[in-house]
Order: C-alpha cells, then sequence, then structure tokens
C-alpha cells in the first residue's frame, strides 16, 4: 500500500467493531450476519460502477487490509485498469491500496432503506476462503461478480452497506441459497461463481495455515508476490510462468521494452504460432488488447510473480533499448567535452540515448530497492553498483567514453554545474515512478579516473514505519512510548550511516503526531514529508545551519523538536537547552554504543548537571540483513565463530540458500538489531565529567538494557538472520 503515513499494526478490537458496523459478527465457523435481510438491490455491472456511480461519489468506506490495521476513510477513487483504490482517511492524506493488499471494501450504510421493507423469501450465504487461509460466512441480500471481483450488499438495521471483495484476496469461494427464515442450509443450492472454487490450497509453511472459522484478524500472515502468483494462477486455472532460462531475441522483439517496463508484461517463447506471455495481472484485459494488436498473435498467458517478473525485464531487455545508438554516440562525447561550449554540452546531455540510459539506471534501483546507485570509473571502464540490502551488488559495466554524457546528465537531473568537472558538488531531485516518490540525493567527487557518482534513494512511502514496526521488544516498545509521551527532555538515536536512524526518528514523529503538538524539524535534506509537521531544510550556502536553525525556531512555539543530527559543540548546547525549557527533542548522534553517546556529549561540552536533566533514553542501532525464509537451510557455522560469539556447538543457525523470491541472494529485506538505554535514576548520579563508560555500562546492564551484540545473537537464534550477520555488527 503506497500511503503517506502508515497505519498501524493490527488491532482486534478496532477489527472487530468494524466487522460489527459492516453487519457482520462473529460465531464459531467464522463470519456471518445475525440480521433480518432486505429486498434484493440492483447491483452494479462493473467495478468502475461501484466505484462511480451515486451515492457513492465520496462515500465513507471501512477498508480491511492484509497484515495491516483497517482503515476509516473516504473513497476518492477505484482504478480497475491498474487493479487500486485510492482513499482518503483525513484532509491531507491519501492512500493508493493495491487490489493484492485490499480484503474488502466496505461502504458505509446507504439511508434510503428503511425498516419497513418486506424481508426476501430467500437469501444467499457466501463462504469465502482469503489467500492467508482466513474465513468468512457473509449473508447477503445479493451477489454479483465482475472481473475484479465480488459485488455482495449487506443488509443490518435497516441500513445496506455495499461490499466489494477483489479476486486477488480470495483463495476459495462458495454461494449457496437458503431458502426460510432460520439459518440451515437445508435445500441450498450452490450458485455459480465467475471464478472456479480452488482444489489447490497456497504453498507456505504450515505454521500459516490456519483452522477453521478463524476470524479474519485473528492472524497476520505476510503473503509473498510468489503466493499471490500461485493463488491467482490457480483461480484462473493458468500456468506460472518459469522465468529462470534465457528468452531469444526474436522474442523479445514482439514486445518493446518500454510497454514491457510499463505494464509489467514479458514475452516468454513462441508455441507453434502463438506466444507466451508472462504477466502479474492476467485480468487486466486492456494490457491483453495492446498486446495482442502489437503481436498479432494469439496469446498464452502464464503468471508470474511482479517482482520476479520485473527483475525477469530489467535482466532480458538488459539496456538494449538505449544501446541501440550509444555506439554512435560515443564518437560524439569527446569532442563536446573538450570543446567545453555549453550550449554543445547541454544538447549532448539531452541526447535521447543518454536520456534513455539515465532514466533506466534510476528506475532500475527503484525496482530493485537498492538504497544507493554507485557509478564509479575505472580505468578502462565504468562499473555502475547498486546498494541493495546492505551489499554492493554489481549491475553492468559501460564504455569508459561515455562516462562524461552519464555525469553530466545526472548533473543536469540534479541542478548542478555542467562545465564544473574538478570539485565536488551535491544535488537532489524527486522522480515519480508507479505512483510512488523517490527524492535522489546525488554526490559528484572528482577522482583520478574521472568523476564518480553516489546517488541515495529515499523513499518517501516505505521509510514511514509505525513504531510497533520498528523490531523493538514489547518492553522496549513502551519504554519507547512512554519517552515520547514527555513534554520536556532529550531523545537520541544513535549508530553509523544508513543504520536506519532516521526511520526510527520519523516513527518517533508519527506517534508524537497524534498528540495535537506542535512538531518543527531541522533537517539535511527532508527526506519524507509528513502532513501536519514544518519541516525546515538546512541550506549552508545561506547561513542556514542546524544551530542557526535551531536558535530561530525556539521563536516558533514548537512543542516538539527534530533535529536530524548533533554533529557541532553549538548544536549540542542549544539541543540540550531547548529540551531543559520545555521542549521534547529528538535527534541523532554518530556513535558506536548507547552508552558511549554520553562520554560523547560531554566531549562536545554539555555539562553533567544539564545531561542529567535532560536526557531520556539513547537506542543505538544497526541495521542486519534478513534471512529469506522461503529457502532457509542449516549453517555450518565455524568453532572458531561459535567461541567468539559466546554459542554452544550444540545450537543450530540457519542461512538463506538462494531461491527466485530472494533474486538468489539467500537476503530478503533488512531488519534492526538495537539497544535501548533507559536514563534511570541510578545511572543519573554517574552523569559527569570523566566518567568511565564501563561504569555506565555496568549499570545500564543492571538497569536490564540487553546489549546490542546479545540483541543480533537472539536474531540468529531465532533465524531471522545468519550468527555471522550478528558477528558482523557485534559490539566489543
Amino acid at each position: 500500500m503506497q500511503k503517506d503515513r502508515t497505519p498501524s499494526g493490527g488491532d482486534t478490537k478496532s477489527a472487530g467493531r468494524l466487522r460489527r458496523s459492516a453487519g457482520l459478527t462473529e460465531s464459531a465457523n467464522g463470519l456471518t450476519s445475525e440480521e433480518p435481510l432486505r429486498p434484493p438491490i440492483d447491483l452494479p455491472a462493473s467495478i468502475e460502477e461501484f466505484a462511480n456511480e451515486p451515492p457513492l461519489s465520496g462515500a465513507r468506506v471501512h477498508v480491511l487490509l492484509f497484515g495491516d490495521a483497517p482503515i476509516d476513510a473516504q473513497l476518492v477513487s477505484v482504478d480497475a485498469l491498474n487493479e487500486r483504490v485510492t482513499v482518503s482517511p483525513s484532509r491531507d492524506v491519501r492512500h493508493v491500496i493495491t487490489f493484492d493488499q485490499l480484503r474488502a471494501l466496505i461502504v458505509r450504510p446507504f439511508p434510503w432503506l428503511r425498516s419497513s421493507t418486506v424481508l426476501p423469501p430467500e437469501r444467499l450465504l457466501i463462504q469465502i476462503e482469503y489467500r492467508d487461509r482466513t474465513q468468512q460466512r457473509i449473508r447477503a441480500a445479493s451477489s454479483t461478480n465482475d472481473r475484479a471481483g465480488m459485488h455482495l450488499f449487506s443488509i443490518a438495521d435497516g441500513q445496506c452497506r455495499r461490499v466489494f471483495i477483489p479476486w486477488l484476496a480470495i483463495l476459495r469461494t462458495h454461494t449457496v441459497s437458503i431458502s426460510g427464515d432460520d439459518d440451515k442450509e437445508t435445500g441450498a443450492t450452490e450458485t455459480a461463481s465467475m471464478m472456479p472454487p480452488l482444489d489447490i490450497a497456497v504453498a507456505g509453511p504450515e505454521s500459516t495455515r490456519l483452522p477453521a472459522g478463524m476470524p479474519v484478524t485473528a492472524a497476520r500472515v505476510e503473503q509473498s508476490p510468489a503466493d499471490i502468483a500461485a493463488a491467482l494462477a490457480s483461480r484462473l486455472d493458468l500456468p506460472l510462468a518459469e522465468l529462470d532460462g534465457d528468452i531469444e531475441p526474436n522474442v523479445l522483439d514482439e514486445v518493446p521494452a518500454a510497454i514491457a517496463r510499463e505494464h509489467r508484461v514479458l514475452p516468454l517463447r513462441y508455441q507453434g504460432e502463438r506466444l507466451s506471455v508472462a504477466m502479474s495481472s492476467p485480468t487486466d484485459t486492456e494490457t491483453l488488447q495492446l498486446l495482442q494488436f502489437l503481436t498479432g498473435r494469439t496469446l498464452i498467458i502464464e503468471v508470474a510473480p511482479s517482482d520476479a517478473l520485473l527483475r525477469k525485464i530489467d535482466a532480458s531487455y538488459g539496456f538494449l533499448d538505449e544501446n541501440e545508438d550509444l555506439d554512435a554516440l560515443e564518437a560524439s562525447v569527446e569532442p563536446a567535452v573538450r570543446s567545453e561550449d555549453r550550449s554543445q554540452l547541454e544538447a549532448l546531455f539531452a541526447a535521447k540515448p543518454v536520456v534513455r540510459l539515465v532514466n533506466n539506471i534510476i528506475l532500475e534501483a527503484i525496482r530493485r530497492n537498492a538504497s544507493d546507485i554507485h557509478i564509479r570509473p575505472g580505468e578502462r571502464d565504468v562499473e555502475l553498483i547498486f546498494r541493495i540490502d546492505g551489499d554492493l551488488t554489481p549491475i553492468r559495466r559501460f564504455a569508459r567514453t561515455l562516462l562524461p554524457a552519464i555525469i553530466g546528465r545526472i548533473k543536469i537531473l540534479g541542478v548542478m554545474d555542467i562545465t564544473e568537472r574538478r570539485l565536488p558538488q551535491d544535488g537532489q531531485m524527486r522522480i515519480r515512478e508507479a505512483n510512488r516518490a523517490t527524492d535522489i540525493r546525488i554526490s559528484v567527487m572528482p577522482s583520478i579516473e574521472g568523476e564518480s557518482v553516489v546517488m541515495r534513494l529515499l523513499r518517501a512511502t516505505v521509510g514511514l514505519k509505525d513504531v510497533v514496526d520498528l523490531g523493538l521488544s514489547p518492553a522496549d516498545t513502551q519504554r519507547f512510548k512512554d519517552a515520547l509521551d514527555r513534554n520536556h527532555g532529550m531523545f537520541l538515536v544513535t549508530g553509523p550511516t544508513g543504520s536506519g536512524k532516521s526511520t526510527t526518528l520519523y516513527a518517533a514523529l508519527n506517534l508524537v503526531l497524534q498528540n495535537n503538538v506542535n512538531i518543527i524539524t531541522v533537517e539535511n535534506p527532508v527526506e519524507y514529508h509528513i502532513p501536519g509537521i514544518t519541516q525546515i531544510p538546512i541550506n549552508s550556502d545561506v547561513g542556514m545551519t542546524f544551530a542557526t536553525a535551531l536558535r530561530n525556531i525556539l521563536r516558533h512555539d514548537p512543542d516538539v523538536i527534530m533535529v536530524g543530527e548533533i554533529r557541532d559543540q553549538e548544536t549540542a548546547k542549544i539541543a540540550v537547552q531547548s529540551a531543559l525549557t520545555g521542549h521534547l527533542l529528538l535527534s541523532t548522534l554518530h556513535t558506536n554504543s548507547a552508552v558511549a553517546t554520553i562520554p560523547r556529549l560531554i566531549e562536545m561540552g554539555v555539562e553533567g548537571y544539564l545531561l542529567r536533566a535532560t536526557l531520556i533514553a539513547v537506542m543505538a542501532q544497526r541495521l542486519v540483513r534478513h534471512t529469506c525464509s522461503e529457502c532457509r537451510v542449516a549453517d555450518d557455522v565455524a568453532p572458531h565463530m561459535r567461541e567468539l560469539m559466546l554459542v554452544s556447538a550444540s545450537e543450530r543457525f540457519v542461512r538463506g540458500a538462494g531461491c527466485s523470491a530472494c533474486a538468489g541472494t539467500g537476503i530478503r529485506g533488512r531488519r534492526m538489531t538495537y539497544e535501548y538505554l533507559q536514563v534511570t535514576q541510578g545511572l543519573r548520579h554517574l552523569l559527569e565529567a570523566g566518567v568511565d563508560e564501563s561504569r555506565l555500562q555496568e549499570q545500564a546492564l543492571s538497569d536490564g538494557m540487553i546489549p546490542l551484540t546479545q540483541h543480533a545473537v537472539g536474531l540468529a537464534r531465532a533465524g531471522e538472520i545468519t550468527l555471522h550477520e550478528a558477528y558482523a555488527t557485534r559490539l566489543e
């Protein structure tokens, strides 16, 4: 789900209220309605009518999601072509929800049905099994299907509620007609469904299979794109695509690369005169019509997971579409660069193959969830490297003669000086891809082999998390929340660059925002945009530093202040003074451990008595690579590693063997390992100049702090990371 603010985690009570408000109540066999039903109602023929016909324009809806809390919002639009809905839970916030994330969309009651309406002689009982193996029973006045999903009418309390359930959410469905006033299914007849019932369950670990009749929100099972594709292929009786082999160039020529990337389709092979095509959304009739028009062939549709399909599209087409005239371009690069004529340079950097090449580099990085793009010049060629899940991954190499054109195009995008090649430059830009905004920070650095570029990708929605999603233990989650409930004091997050400190601070801001307070941030740059918060970017060129901004915002009536980083003595002293004068201050600091933060602040000139009065808590954190859950195998840990990490020879650990779900890496995403230091009364007595760090550590441990290394080993024991990953992030 793409959204400006991520909703908090699932809540059984709120889900229960939502079900009751929709006329649905829990029973031993699942969910059912105990209210009398009214006569059948004319249903819309399509999802477009569902979204647009009065009185649904701007209707209030309840949105049930997989793995997230329900949302109460206003319906903005339904896009059947791209299989997504847009809702607005508040004035300045919109959520874009794809059908594979949506469990059900429930429209609030219509006032035009009265309780005096005569009861119908028969009603429908619809049994639904969702793809996460939960089940639901709904009694409806009437029901219809279209290519997008099921449309039901549930009536209770003299009111009608329209319910839409997408096919992507459903594993099986069974509908019967019930006669009479009782709830017995005697004499029931099965009615036809647009999608046939399934006899094949979604593959997955046994622990994710839920008992029959379990309520919808009783478990939160994360469904991977592979699970969704398997369920969809089974329901539509389509084959799953095999994406491992190479694809012939003449087959790829059937569909242009731009069309393949935009519509998420990939031609696979010829079968006689027919063409096999992989799709992640095989019900997208508009794309099917486009493919038939382009190829002039009968299509054989195969279903593929969306993430694996995107990787295969990039790997298959590579950069063929932009390489078609790069060879001719190489000859014109050197003369234009040597002349240093601005008009010639601008024409070169705007050339179609250069524009296409740079655009595809950035788009591929976004699709692979890379955090950084490195363009590194060498003696003979230029290497393109992505940082994915913390690791540098080589992607491809370019001819060295193309480097000036690539760098020049990036400078134009980042609003930098295209004629300056001797000094470092910084820039930034924002792009949108598939309705996702990505901010890019650009650093250009001269080297002996030419200019080197690093681009940091900051996704405005991905980075925003709730506190409950950070990975803290229940006890530390409560301590974290208690610290943010204070109306003054200082809360610090420490760790090296790229350890997720900003993500933690933004999660804290999301929580504090609910308290109806004035929040002001000072950042370099503003990474994630949050409505309802005043966010100030640093601009050193005009004298807007952290210290300058901090001095001035104290006159702007803030309740909560977030400073991107405390990096010098002046900023540290002003931050402490702010926390001392009735403000809650959040910030980051570069130290190795939570305890090391205290002597670091004292070295910056902050007096011990000020720390005793202001410091609330410090959290030191790292990001570790999460082992893929689809391909875990036993890990053969070396004896010296066990000895260093203080684990016994009998303990078993796992690693990822590599599979299609993790692109053969054995790694799937990253998570946080941390230590949380709460400043207790015992610790406050030690906050003074010259204090021994070992004394602080001893006191913190006696107060209940779990060291970062011990927390990482616990993750390894739970199979979430490898023991080697815990070793790499240990604190001595």
